[in-house]
């Protein structure tokens, strides 16, 4: 038995194992709950090799035998949540095809999906069972989990009750069969075999006549889920269907730099996870918690309404074990002080109101979570969490700031605080102490001591995302030096925010201060807003940025240009070999965008965008484009010469998807020359909206063959309407609803 717990069990546990790991990584805050899982997984797998040196251990057999009942209850079913899917579109979409498409055959046509563990056959599945082209196909659809126990009658029974939506008592093969014909008579049906284990074809065939003599019926398909190809090739008559690794990109979905946003655990290991937790788990909503069994409760959910709950549920023994505590729509006032043992606290809820004062008595914290609730003070006593690692803040629009001794946490590792409401919220002086962080989502800079921007020198160890505001209390180039943002190889996102509105008149120092706070070479995104200097860091500039003969920011996937008014040029960006995202906004100086947008004339550029014949390619790699409220902006240029002639090619946008140009009243023209168009092949999204002297649009869109969405002034006028193979959604916005669009377009002749 022991060899097939292993077998069953074990590679299932490292799975949660590495997910556990990989999500250590990429989800800091959570980290201590991560461990956990991970550190139990651990405990469970010496257990499962401890079966074959203490077979007579009865403690430990007990624990076996639980474990043996978790991998034997696991039975799948057909129900998912579509939405939740990440990846597989491909594959559901292939076999469907195979399902519909399928020729009448004597035998029953089976599709075996095959792939190793971890890698979603089961949700391959349900997708297909769940199609809405396979539900209009087949008259009847039935599931049925195998596993390890291939029982022929046990198999036929299950889909009988599936037919019958009950459970029924038959036992006997020949009344099964007999109630199986009726149901299925002059029916086409689907049949999906999930999680079949055995290699006894004699069994198969003895299931595969059974169904043959239900139902001869053309048009039947079975659909069989295995890991193993033995299975795969007694069982099949159509192509298996192999299921290869989900690639990056769909799996675990990732923003533009890189991060994790979402990430769905594979259901078996889910499945897994919870019935390992269930019994240190309590979530219990309203006053319902009678019969409770605490002895191993280790987590505690409450939810209420929002009134204020009397009891608690645990015994003084109960609470001394517990270790994380959610109240949702809960105050528990005075209450709280009872978790003296717990390390992660998360209130969410508007009737929380406050937190008390003897908060800073529970000092085994570790996380500290509050989220949508009216507090307006966090009490200083915080400060004495002194093993608080993460304090976490979202929408919690009345809280002006933060405990002015926050400095005296010197374990913390995560201040990560939504900024909607940034200019109300003030951060607490001395945040240079405070030497562990790894996560600061923004930093408001003053000018009295233990505000400056130097408190950032000393934070050697953060990482993801800040912003950094009230820019223009920095004096010069050397004081922004001193936050030492060159060294930061871990700050892969920066803004930089001065503040709106400030008099433009008087001594100017944002050139200087911008152009010493130059990145590390690994900043993927990059924002800067209200700038009043008239040009941009030389770091920046494709010009100075080459050290070595290496562009300086090969990695830098966004920029963001948002109110630099005195600006007259727009910089030099075209050199980024891995530039995707570009969005200039209320650039008021900036009256022609020309050469200087897409080079520097010097011929110089990183290795990796050269063209094929030796010249530079500008902007390889640029999917999105923005250029909004540039009110003074008249003509926009292609590349011309001298460019052309030192072997730089016009931007070959081959992977623009999105171009949007709006609220720009005085531009006249767009990229005029007509061998421009053409470089733009899968350009899918257009808005042209509110530039009022835009009066013709450009006659090479007849080239744009993959556009799908044009968004369009119909103050234009074009000289013929443009032709287009495939169905294109047009919108005008600002007019009436009858308003017509056709002459634009026409649907082209076959």
């Amino acid at each position: 038995m022991a060899e097939y717990v292993l077998s069953v069990v074990e590679g299932v546990i490292a799975n949660v194992m590495s997910l556990a790991v990989e999500l250590i990584e990429s989800v800091r805050v959570f980290k201590d709950e991560l461990n956990t899982l991970l550190d139990s997984s651990t405990k469970i797998q010496a257990l499962l090799r401890a079966e074959k040196r203490q077979k007579n251990d009865i403690v430990m057999s007990i624990w076996l035998l639980k474990l043996k009942d978790i991998s034997l209850d696991w039975k799948t079913d057909s129900f998912i949540d579509g939405s939740e899917v990440v990846g597989r579109g491909d594959d559901v979409l292939e076999i469907v095809n195979l399902l519909i498409g399928a020729k009448n055959q004597q035998d029953i046509p089976v599709i075996p999906i095959v792939g190793m563990a971890g890698l979603g056959r089961t949700i391959t599945a349900k997708l297909v069972y769940n199609h809405e082209l396979v539900k209009k196909h087949f008259d009847v659809r039935m599931w049925v989990c195998v596993s390890e126990d291939f029982d022929v009658e046990r198999i036929l029974r299950e889909i009988l009750e599936v037919l019958n939506n009950c459970s029924i008592g038959l036992e006997n093969k020949n009344a099964i069969l007999y109630h199986l014909q009726k149901k299925l008579k002059g029916k086409r049906y689907l049949l999906i075999l999930d999680d079949v284990w055995i290699e006894n074809s004699e069994k198969w065939d003895s299931l595969r006549r059974s169904l043959l003599g239900i139902n001869q019926n053309h048009g039947n398909n079975i659909i069989v889920t295995t890991r193993s190809d033995n299975v795969a090739q007694i069982m099949e008559t159509s192509l298996r269907h192999k299921l290869e690794k989900l690639s990056e990109d769909e799996y675990p979905e990732k923003d533009l730099c890189g991060d994790v946003i979402r990430c769905k655990m594979h259901d078996l290991v889910h499945d897994l996870a919870i019935s390992i937790s269930k019994g240190e788990t309590l979530h219990l909503e309203g006053n319902l918690w009678d019969g409770i069994d605490e002895s191993h409760i280790r987590r505690l959910s409450l939810i209420s309404g929002g009134h204020t709950t009397h009891a608690i549920p645990l015994s003084k023994d109960g609470m001394g074990r517990l270790h994380t505590v959610f109240l949702n729509h809960v105050d528990l006032g005075d209450k709280l002080l009872k978790f003296k043992c717990v390390r992660g606290l998360s209130l969410c809820g508007s009737c929380i109101k406050e937190l008390p004062e003897y908060i800073g008595k529970l000092r085994h914290f570790r996380l500290l979570h509050i989220k949508n609730t009216y507090i307006k003070l966090i009490p200083n006593s915080v400060t004495m969490l002194y093993n608080l690692l993460a304090l976490v803040i979202r929408n919690c629009r009345f809280l002006k700031e933060l405990p002015k001794d926050l400095r005296n946490l010197i374990k913390l590792r995560h201040i990560d605080i939504d900024i909607s409401n940034w200019n109300i919220m003030k951060l607490p002086p001395n945040m240079g102490r405070l030497t562990c962080l790894q996560t600061l989502s923004f930093l408001d800079i003053g000018q009295d001591i233990g505000g400056r921007i130097e408190e950032l020198g000393c934070l050697r160890q953060l990482g993801g995302e800040l912003s950094i505001y009230n820019l223009e209390h920095v004096r010069d180039k050397e004081e922004a030096k001193t936050a030492n943002l060159a060294e930061k190889p871990k700050l892969h996102k920066l803004g930089f925010h001065w503040r709106r509105g400030r008099a433009r008149e008087g001594n100017n120092n944002d050139e200087d201060v911008l152009e010493g706070l130059q990145p590390h070479p690994n900043l993927k995104s990059l924002k800067i807003n209200h700038f009043n200097g008239e040009k941009f860091p030389s770091w920046l500039l494709g010009s100075d940025n080459i050290r070595g003969g290496l562009l300086l920011f090969n990695h830098l996937l966004e920029i963001c240009l948002s109110c630099c008014k005195k600006c007259e040029k727009i910089p030099t960006l075209g050199h980024l070999p891995s530039l995707k995202v570009l969005e200039i906004r209320e650039m008021d100086n900036v009256r022609c965008i020309g050469t200087e947008f897409y080079s520097s004339y010097n011929g110089e550029g990183s290795s990796n965008s050269r063209g094929g014949s030796g010249s530079t390619v500008l902007f390889p790699a640029l999917e999105k484009l923005i250029l909004e409220s540039m009110h003074n902006l008249v003509k926009w240029n292609g590349v011309t010469e001298p460019t052309a002639k030192i072997g730089m090619m016009f931007p070959r946008l081959g992977s623009l998807t999105d171009l949007s140009i709006r609220d720009c009243a005085d531009l006249g023209s767009i990229l005029p020359h007509e061998h421009v168009w053409p470089f733009c092949p899968s350009l899918r999204s257009l808005s042209i909206c509110d530039c009022h002297k835009l009066s013709t649009l450009p006659d090479a869109l007849h080239n744009l063959q993959c556009l799908e969405k044009f968004q369009v002034n119909l103050t234009m006028h074009v000289k013929e309407p443009i032709e287009y193979p495939t169905p294109l959604a047009v919108s005008t916005p600002g007019t009436n609803k009858g308003a017509t669009v056709e002459p634009f377009f026409r649907k082209a002749q076959n």
